[in-house]
């Protein structure tokens, strides 16, 4: 019975560490998943906000042409 209940115990000791490995693992491509959305978005959105800036300077630049 003694021999049964540590060979059980080492038994759930071994899956409990292969469960937190591969929880380790989920988690490390989880946060690595996410830096790259959010560079990505980070990015896109500093491309936008450029094109934005780009065409309202040039309509100041029109409207300073223009109004000459």
């Amino acid at each position: 019975m003694l021999l049964l209940a540590a060979a059980s115990s080492s038994i759930l000791s071994v899956r409990s560490k292969q469960l937190n490995c591969v929880s380790s693992q989920i988690y490390r491509l989880y946060t690595h998943t996410d830096t790259h959305i959010f560079l990505f978005l980070r990015t896109e959105w500093f491309n936008h906000e450029s094109k934005s800036t780009d065409r309202f300077t040039k309509h100041i630049r029109h409207e300073k042409h223009v109004s000459r």
